[in-house]
């Protein structure tokens, strides 16, 4: 009897630690990503070009679309038993990145106490950096 309740304690010990392993691997999600477009040498970057490049950037990162509307795109990427769905705002001049939904994050509390898995922000930061690349210069 006391060796099962050893037991029950290490158990309920390890499952504490480990509750708190996965507590500290979150971070706030902050506010949206702002970009600004650097435009071309004459000027005529359209939100046409933009709206391309978020679609292209991510394709190549594994982005899916979701949803779209005039000037917002729904992009969601799934990483194993990892998802993240994020809102891109976009015009002619830059286009911004917002959280919109996760499976399997960590992602807890509203607003600016949200908290998210680290890797949510390199996403995003990659998938701004391929948005980037697939610009036409």
């Amino acid at each position: 009897m006391f060796q099962q309740f050893i037991r029950l304690c290490a158990v309920l010990v390890i499952g504490l630690s480990a509750g708190g392993a996965l507590a500290a691997r979150a971070v706030p999600v902050g506010e949206p990503a702002q970009r600004a477009v650097v435009q071309p040498g004459n000027g005529a970057r359209t939100a046409a070009q933009v709206r391309d490049a978020i679609v292209n950037g991510g394709r190549n990162l594994g982005w899916q679309v979701r949803s779209e509307e005039p000037g917002k795109i729904r992009l969601g990427i799934q990483v194993r038993s990892h998802t993240v769905v994020v809102d891109v705002s976009y015009h002619a001049t830059g286009y911004s990145v917002a959280y919109a939904d996760s499976t399997e994050m960590n992602y807890r509390g509203e607003g600016a106490a949200a908290l998210i898995h680290p890797n949510y922000h390199k996403w995003v930061s990659n998938l701004c950096s391929q948005i980037d690349r697939a610009l036409p210069v």
